[in-house]
């Protein structure tokens, strides 16, 4: 899948403007925005915030997204682009995992669940975190089984 993603960003790059739809050229400029700056590294990164960074609306962002990105939401998008700087993070450094978390946009597991759930007592909120650390968990294997991937891919070649 992540290949496939990469390929297709490749050919939109390599494609002249003027033979993209205007979602195609909205996607490339996604793209060069997501490569050239890192937004996604922000964990405060959502979709209205990378529709102004881009200076659209979210339902263009939306549409060029799911077009372009083999149906994707933008928030899956956003996710894809952190776990694959994550990965690269992963491979190409000796950082603990949660200091690749911060550097990927992910948001600390503790300071995500209080501000979501400030009513809760102690106890539902160690339940909350649990769930929370659950999800980043497996966020994270697969990222490390992405890795794993590319390792596999590049000894084959």
């Amino acid at each position: 899948m992540l290949e496939k993603q990469n390929e297709a960003e490749q050919a939109l790059e390599e494609t002249p403007e003027t033979a993209l739809s205007g979602n195609q050229q909205l996607y490339q400029r996604i793209v060069r925005l997501m490569k050239e700056q890192k937004p996604y590294t922000d964990s405060n990164m959502n979709r209205d915030s990378m529709a102004q960074l881009l200076g659209t609306n979210y339902n263009l962002l939306a549409d060029a997204i799911r077009e372009c990105a083999n149906g994707q939401s933008i928030g899956d998008f956003i996710e894809d682009w952190r776990l694959r700087y994550a990965a690269q993070l992963l491979a190409e450094t000796n950082h603990s995992i949660g200091l690749v978390m911060e550097m990927s946009g992910f948001v600390s597991i503790m300071s995500s669940c209080i501000r979501r759930v400030p009513s809760l007592d102690a106890f539902e909120r160690s339940i909350e975190l649990v769930t929370q650390h659950r999800q980043v968990c497996i966020q994270f294997l697969r990222c490390v089984f992405c890795i794993n991937l590319c390792r596999d891919d590049v000894r084959v070649s």
